[in-house]
């Protein structure tokens, strides 16, 4: 990833210009300015991008699976979900997975969708918020009534972000795209 890449992706997440402010010592007008539009990231001065970009790979791009879930449960929050949880779960072998869980509309139980921050070598707030509202919108599968995520998981590969593979009514696969869509677009 290019510095002028990290920097814009710092400025556009949910971090606010204070709290990097205070962890880089670039300016809060300056940063400010540059998420507003106001100043081009290409005409930072390099020593600036720098520091930003070391916060980037410090705080960013290498995610813990408890940032990861902070991610998941503000993103939910954000769409209006009353989750029932979030958690880290061990996999073994050193390896964790964050699952969210929440209820559906109607009759359905709770889904579930886990994120596999092994899974991908560079997540970030963007890549998890993605790869949730793909997997919302990719209950597109029917069978006997009841959708299902396209694909069925053999377990020896993981995508960054996968739905549970259970079957849920179109109701509720209707609500889920909604809530995927809504995701997509959370800023």
């Amino acid at each position: 990833m290019k510095l002028s890449e990290k920097v814009q992706a710092l400025l556009d997440s949910d971090i606010t210009a204070y709290r990097i402010s205070k962890a880089t010592g670039v300016a809060v007008s300056a940063i400010g300015a540059t998420q507003r539009g106001e100043r081009k990231v290409e005409n930072m001065q390099l020593k600036t991008a720098e520091k930003l970009g070391e916060f980037w790979d410090n705080e960013l791009a290498n995610m813990t699976p408890e940032a990861i879930a902070f991610i998941v449960k503000e993103a939910l929050t954000k769409i209006d979900v009353d989750y029932l949880l979030v958690t880290i779960e061990d996999m073994g072998d050193g390896l964790e997975s964050i699952v969210a869980e929440f209820n559906l509309k109607g009759d359905d139980d709770s889904v579930r969708f886990a994120v596999y921050p092994y899974a991908d070598e560079d997540v970030t707030r963007k890549s998890i918020l993605q790869g949730l509202a793909y997997a919302m919108n990719d209950y597109d599968h029917e069978e006997n009534g009841e959708y299902f995520p396209s694909y069925k998981n053999d377990g020896s590969e993981h995508d960054l972000v996968e739905p549970e593979y259970m079957g849920i009514s179109q109701e509720s696969a209707n609500y889920l795209s909604s809530l995927g869509d809504k995701i997509y677009h959370l800023k």
